[in-house]
């Protein structure tokens, strides 16, 4: 196609008329164009660039549309930077499964803007019977199992953390990914929240900007969405079936993000008998954590500070 437009090109340049040979010099330079993007899709390695270039062939935009695509490509590349790949993620998952027995562990497998903090949260308050003992950032307290290494440089394992019935640890690995690296096999207790896809696409295109320190306004979240849906609705809803096959399994806690907002007492006492202190709850331990994890609590000034990530 782009061996023909060319040759178009050239002989439009020909042409007697001027207007006719204007009017095809840009169809062909257009065509040109397209072809050359087909050719780029078709190569690419990348499947964030095959989106975008995917998003164009569709959809011709106009220069705003271009444009936003691209600061939504840079975005994507930025966050991109700041997390291991799903190899590494892997071998860390792989490493924290050779501890052996995790039995007394909760891991908050949770997708991206799902309740991953929300959860982690209220285990952590659980933990220490209710108490709020301040702290900086969520990671030093519920380690990050897969991205840990990549931006500590220390295993999410070798994290001390706070005393307690039993460790937190956070996670947005899918079954798949649990089940690969022999962590699943080491029976921890998983937790799993599921939430719409089209609400998670809606805050993470609110949340992303600022937590990759862009103007909120930068971002076209039309766009945004459109790159964030391929790159993650597929994937949430193989993950989504994994986990429901397994709702009544042992060590597994299925949630829904609707019933969290619900009754928001009724998941800390699920979440409560799920970590094991079914037997050791005292009568006003409910009532504290849910008070303690409530968004405006959670939202309040100095401390959503602690909460700020994905």
């Amino acid at each position: 196609i782009i061996s023909i437009d060319i040759i178009l090109v050239l002989w439009t340049w020909t042409m007697p008329n001027e207007n006719a040979s204007r009017v095809f010099r840009g169809t062909a330079v257009a065509l040109v164009g397209f072809g050359a993007a087909s050719l780029a899709l078709q190569l690419s390695r990348d499947r964030l660039k095959r989106l975008i270039l995917q998003r164009i062939l569709t959809s011709p935009p106009s220069l705003k549309r271009l444009k936003d695509l691209y600061v939504v490509y840079k975005l994507h590349k930025r966050l991109a930077c700041c997390f291991p790949d799903n190899e590494e993620e892997n071998r860390a998952a792989g490493e924290f499964a050779e501890q052996g027995h995790l039995e007394t562990d909760v891991i908050c497998a949770v997708p991206s803007k799902s309740g991953t903090t929300w959860t982690q949260t209220i285990l952590h308050h659980l933990r220490l019977g209710g108490a709020d003992v301040p702290y900086e950032t969520s990671n030093e307290v519920v380690p990050w199992i897969e991205v840990y290494p990549a931006l500590f440089g220390r295993r999410a394992q070798d994290v001390a953390q706070p005393a307690g019935p039993f460790r937190v640890f956070k996670s947005h690995l899918t079954w798949a990914q649990l089940e690969a690296s022999g962590l699943a096999a080491r029976r921890p207790r998983l937790v799993y929240v599921y939430r719409d896809l089209a609400d998670v696409l809606v805050s993470l295109a609110r949340f992303v900007p600022p937590y990759a320190q862009l103007a909120p306004a930068a971002v076209a979240p039309r766009e945004y969405c459109w790159v964030a849906a391929r790159l993650r609705v597929e994937r949430g809803l193989r993950n989504l079936v994994a986990f429901w096959r397994r709702r009544d399994a042992p060590g597994v806690l299925f949630l829904f993000y609707d019933d969290l907002l619900a009754d928001h007492r009724g998941a800390v006492a699920r979440l409560a008998a799920h970590a094991g202190l079914g037997d050791a709850l005292d009568p006003g331990l409910l009532d504290r954590v849910a008070a303690e994890t409530t968004h405006a609590a959670m939202a309040a000034e100095g401390r959503w500070r602690r909460y700020a990530d994905l």
